[in-house]
């Protein structure tokens, strides 16, 4: 006959009434556990002391935390839909029990749907990344998509390039209200976030150079600054000549001031509405791109001012603006052909 366990003489009783046990948790630190009946402590002690299963939310989360402290704030919002959608897909199961046919499985599936090759590759990278983080912190022991391939026939986004008679619109609509806004987006290849966070102080005229190493993003509207985290975003973009010209009257702090998320896109709609034209921001890019594209800028000089962190993005624009160039070659040949 099994001797009965007196819990009672295992732990220290206080003058409470209540029975008192300890353990060291894995950081180190002493816990404390109480209770007035020995045996709920003694299995609360057993619950408290079993290694905790990390599930994929855990870890995911976790990695959404430390991917956002090294990033741009634009750059970590990408992932924001994309981990709320996989969480909701794995978040309760062990982060250990993800597997790479679970993976494939997923971008499979998103391909018959006819999701964009960008799409599924933004899920497939921060899967990559979380298990990465997950190997050093010692939860996991290999990444699961390191046998997972992107799934083959996948369309690739368009991407648009504003049309010549706009561009010219914000050539001639520079003294338009917030028309120089547009116009030193033309000339500069900023983000419109980098653009609302640039101060005077930030352009040399003496070396016509603009420092770039901070921008501005909205939190519930409000305008908040961040620090450029990657080298690549921290870069120095020419001041060209069109653009000084335009900035002859010079001041101080936020060119553009600190404007809420409301009052930017009411003065950009009203901007769109009085030159005529439906081109974005982030348009304007793009056709800053072209501008160094037609100038024949090396590709790695583009990358550098633009601050893509990647060559291969600089190299897919190009690609595009060659494609839009020859399009554009043949429809004029086709049209004056048909005349003749």
């Amino acid at each position: 006959m099994a001797k009965k366990i007196n819990y009672a003489d295992m732990f220290t009783l206080r003058k409470d009434g209540r029975y008192q046990a300890s353990y060291v948790d894995a950081s180190g630190d002493r816990k404390y556990l109480y209770d007035r009946d020995a045996e709920k402590l003694y299995g609360k002690l057993q619950d408290a002391q079993k290694p905790k299963i990390k599930t994929f939310k855990d870890v995911a989360e976790e990695w959404q935390e430390h991917h956002a402290e090294i990033v741009s704030f634009n750059a970590s919002s990408i992932y924001k839909a994309p981990i709320k959608q996989l969480v909701g897909l794995w978040g309760d199961l062990p982060a250990e029990a993800i597997t790479p046919a679970m993976i494939q499985s997923l971008l499979n599936s998103m391909a018959k749907q006819g999701y964009a090759r960008r799409t599924v590759q933004i899920r497939l990278n921060a899967l990559n990344q979380i298990f990465d983080k997950a190997i050093v912190d010692g939860v996991v022991q290999i990444n699961p998509c390191a046998g997972v391939r992107m799934p083959s026939g996948l369309k690739t986004e368009k991407r648009e390039l504003p049309e010549e008679c706009e561009i010219d619109m914000v050539k001639g609509c520079y003294n338009l209200p917030f028309g120089m806004f547009a116009y030193f987006l033309l000339y500069s290849g900023l983000r419109r976030g980098e653009l609302l966070a640039l101060k005077w102080e930030d352009i040399d005229f003496k070396n016509k150079l603009i420092h770039v190493d901070r921008a501005m993003y909205w939190e519930v509207n409000q305008p908040v600054i961040k620090d450029t985290k990657t080298s690549a975003g921290k870069r120095t973009v020419p001041l060209l000549k069109p653009l000084e010209e335009k900035l002859s009257e010079k001041g101080k702090g936020y060119i553009f001031g600190l404007p809420t998320q409301t009052v930017f896109r009411r003065k950009w709609s009203k901007y769109q509405y009085d030159a005529w034209i439906t081109l974005t921001p982030h348009q304007l890019r793009h056709a800053f791109a072209t501008i160094c594209f037609e100038a024949e800028l090396d590709e790695k000089d583009t990358q550098q001012i633009l601050g893509h962190s990647s060559i291969q993005v600089t190299k897919d624009i190009y690609t595009h603006i060659r494609n839009q160039r020859r399009q554009q070659t043949a429809d004029k040949l086709n049209n004056y052909v048909s005349k003749q």
